[in-house]
């Protein structure tokens, strides 16, 4: 009698873990959620620097602009603008995405250089540069040049997104269906 009983007990416990084994693996009974990438932003581009107060080839040589192109994706800007000759930095401040040139302040005879690098959650861009001299004879003008940081273009994992409870229930079911599978093996 006590022989049937186990016998019986053991078919019960192997139909309940062969269901909670087949609902848990089912593809179509859960959707699995997929770890997504997203890369930091590219290089910002045509980075230049202007002394806009000049009417004609008279300028007020007080105040500089740096400007640059947007980059896709870039919700900040770091822009960093020096003086070359001294090393000090007289600007650097985050702006918003859709901002693309900020002035500062100049004095006459000295160069002075805006670094501007893409932000996003991924992390930050390669750095867009230009300098130029701010001098009576010089151009109004620079030629926008580039260097690149040493940030590798690397993508980033975000977190699996999903429902946390799928995920207990198949790692639940996985291990119930283990520990079935020994059990029928050892009897």
């Amino acid at each position: 009698m006590q022989s049937i009983h186990k016998k019986i007990a053991l078919i019960l416990f192997t139909i309940t873990i062969l269901v909670l084994c087949s609902k848990t693996i089912a593809p179509a009974s859960v959707p699995l959620a997929h770890a997504q990438t997203c890369s930091v932003p590219s290089q910002v581009q045509n980075v230049s620097i202007t002394f806009p107060s000049c009417t004609g080839d008279v300028c007020n040589f007080t105040q500089g602009s740096c400007a640059w192109n947007s980059v896709t994706g870039a919700t900040q800007y770091q822009v960093t603008v020096t003086e070359v000759e001294t090393g000090t930095t007289i600007l650097t401040q985050q702006f918003d995405g859709s901002v693309t040139s900020t002035n500062f302040s100049v004095h006459e005879s000295n160069t002075y250089k805006c670094d501007v690098a893409a932000i996003n959650s991924c992390g930050t861009g390669p750095t867009g540069t230009a300098s130029l001299l701010c001098k009576v004879d010089a151009a109004v003008t620079s030629t926008p040049t580039t260097a690149t940081n040493n940030t590798p273009l690397v993508p980033k994992t975000l977190p699996v997104t999903g429902s946390t409870d799928n995920v207990v229930f198949i790692m639940i079911g996985s291990i119930a269906c283990i520990i079935a599978g020994i059990t029928l093996a050892i009897i």
